[in-house]
Formats: C-alpha cells, sequence, structure tokens
C-alpha cells in the first residue's frame, strides 16, 4: 500500500565471509508461550500438541540463567527479542526482563512484539525506560467486534489506542512503535482507510499483513472476506519466492520459555530443537555438534529435504542460495 511505511533494515554483511559465528546475531527469548487471546489463526490455540510445554511461562531464575550465559559468549548479542510464540506481556517480569538486559549489557537492542491488549501506560513506560529499543503491535483488529470474532478477546478498543497514542507520546526519541494489523480484520476499503488514519499519527511504521500459514505442520487457515493487502513493494522489496536455504541456522537461535534451544522462531513444536538452557550453556549449544549438522543439512541439502522446515514459507533476510556451498565449507573447515 502507498501509505506503508516499513521498519528500517539495517546494512548487512555477507554470511559466506562470516559463519560460521562465534556468537548468534540475534536471540529471541520467549517470555511467555501462553497467550490471552485465542485467535483462530495461530497454534497457540488451534493445537493442544505438547501444550503444557509450550505455554510454559518463563520464570526470572531461569531466564537470569540465560543472562549469564549469553555474556559468556564471546561477542556482544546484536539483537535480543523478547518475544517468541506466546504473548509475552503475560509474562509480569517482562519489563524487568529489559532492565535486566541493560544492565548486564548483554544485547545493543532490545526488541518486543506484543499483541498490546496489556500494555497499559504504566507498563509502556517501564519498557521505555527500562531500554527497550522497539515495540511492534500487532493489531488483530480495528473495532472491539473483530477481536472477539477473531480472538474470542473482549477488547476495549478505545482504551487501546489510547495506550498506543500515550506509549508514542511517552517514547519519542527513546524508541520505535510498530503497528501492524491483519488484513482478516479489513472487511472493506473504509476499514483499510479507518487503520491508516487511526495509526499513522502515533507509530514510527505501520503496515497490513495477510494471514498466512508460516506454521508449518498447522492446521490450514482459511479466511474469507478479507483485504489482501500485500502491495506491489511488499513482493518487489520483500520478495514472495521461497528460497531453497534459510540463514536462520547460521545467524539466530529461539530460546523458548520452557528452556528449549531452536533453529526458527516458527517452530511451534519443538521440531528444530538442538539443546536445553538448562541442562547446558548457550555457548555449548550454539557450538554443538547438533547444531552445526542442521546448518549443514540446509546448507546442502535445502529446506525441502528436511521434515517440519519443508513446509515453511517464511524468508530470512539474507538469500544464501547460490553462496551455502561456500559457507558449507567454511563451517567444515572449522570443525577439523
Amino acid at each position: 500500500m502507498e501509505r506503508e511505511k516499513r521498519e528500517k533494515q539495517n546494512q548487512r554483511v555477507p554470511l559466506e565471509q562470516v559463519v560460521p559465528l562465534s556468537t548468534p546475531y540475534i536471540v529471541y527469548i520467549d517470555p511467555s508461550g501462553a497467550c490471552n487471546f485465542k485467535c483462530n489463526f495461530c497454534p497457540c490455540y488451534m493445537s493442544d500438541y505438547r501444550a503444557e510445554e509450550r505455554h510454559t511461562v518463563m520464570s526470572m531464575e531461569l531466564f537470569e540463567k540465560i543472562l549469564r550465559d549469553l555474556k559468556e559468549m564471546d561477542e556482544q548479542i546484536k539483537v535480543v527479542y523478547l518475544w517468541g510464540f506466546g504473548e509475552p506481556l503475560v509474562n509480569r517480569n517482562l519489563p524487568d526482563m529489559v532492565k535486566r538486559l541493560r544492565e548486564e549489557q548483554v544485547c545493543r537492542d532490545i526488541r518486543i512484539y506484543t499483541n498490546g491488549s496489556l500494555l497499559s501506560p504504566e507498563v509502556g513506560h517501564a519498557l521505555v525506560d527500562y531500554g527497550v529499543n522497539l515495540i511492534r503491535v500487532s493489531l488483530e483488529g480495528i473495532n472491539a467486534e473483530t477481536y472477539s470474532e477473531l480472538c474470542g478477546y473482549n477488547m476495549d478498543y478505545e482504551e487501546l489506542v489510547g495506550n498506543l497514542a500515550e506509549l508514542y507520546r511517552y517514547s519519542r526519541g527513546k524508541m520505535q512503535l510498530g503497528i501492524k494489523v491483519v488484513n482478516a480484520s479489513l472487511k472493506t476499503r473504509e476499514d483499510v482507510s479507518r487503520f491508516y488514519d487511526t495509526f499513522e499519527p502515533i507509530s514510527d511504521f505501520l503496515y497490513i499483513e495477510n494471514i498466512e500459514n508460516v506454521w508449518p505442520d498447522c492446521p490450514e487457515i482459511v479466511v474469507d472476506n478479507s483485504q489482501n493487502m500485500y502491495s506491489e513493494q511488499w513482493n518487489t522489496v520483500f520478495g514472495r519466492k521461497k528460497n531453497k536455504v534459510c540463514a536462520e541456522p547460521l545467524i539466530s537461535m529461539m530460546i523458548h520459555s520452557n528452556g528449549i534451544v531452536s533453529a526458527c522462531c516458527a517452530d511451534w513444536k519443538f521440531a528444530t530443537a538442538y539443546g536445553d538452557v538448562r541442562e547446558k550453556s548457550i555457548k555449548e549449544i550454539w557450538n554443538s555438534e547438533e547444531l552445526k549438522q542442521f546448518q549443514l543439512a540446509h546448507l546442502e541439502r535445502g529446506r525441502q529435504a528436511l521434515p517440519f522446515c519443508e513446509d515453511c514459507i517464511i524468508e530470512s533476510d539474507d538469500d544464501i542460495d547460490c553462496v551455502a556451498g561456500e559457507i558449507a565449507g567454511r563451517i567444515r573447515r572449522k570443525r577439523l
């Protein structure tokens, strides 16, 4: 859409020049595998698969162990995402997690993705004061009725908009606020205009996102009577092709709320798990033979040959299909 404002991308170093990394660039830490919404397009609600494990709320004891481990890495983490499978603000310790990351200087940037329903002015102010760099709010509707229909949630929509406006006002010069909405909540072009008119003045970037089945092995998503909002800009700049090789296992790790470590932030089934921070240090896990074999499988066989990954449609920011063999060679030489 012509009114879209996208989050700026940092300049990236070609991975064939730096992989294997001694320290992941990005670490996802999931504060809560549980969510207060019941969205009919998300496996958090739709699937009972290992639900008790997936819906764990991370304890501060486990989080402090993760902090100690991350400080032992060879370099500072570039970005920590306090976000994963569920709604991070379900964990009431989220502001303290931001504070501890800053106190220990674990990372350069701290980013949070949230549905915004629990983002009161008090919580929002604390997150800003403690040093979060970016909060992206994922809206599921532009009125209370849509939230009830899509999420089974009784949303005070006017309060939500007011809280976001206050967060935007308070955060100026300190952090960025992004807002997106799913296309399933936009039935008409008037709905689209209402979204932009409401949130352009109170956000640094905003866009409309198509609901797609980005969760491998999850039941098919069917959404009727909604606006398809992928713009030409999205198609040409961000791309919709499926790369044969995924770069995410080379540069990031996902620490689930129960301590299991996976290669992918979309791994709701622990299908790409290769460690557990309750049993080993993050440095041991990152340098493990299990991860190296998974990386080589991606590089030399491609995602189509791997269970779970073969059905994933998520695109990493790095297109490394043409240099996959070169990167695999670098990893193998390091192992000798």
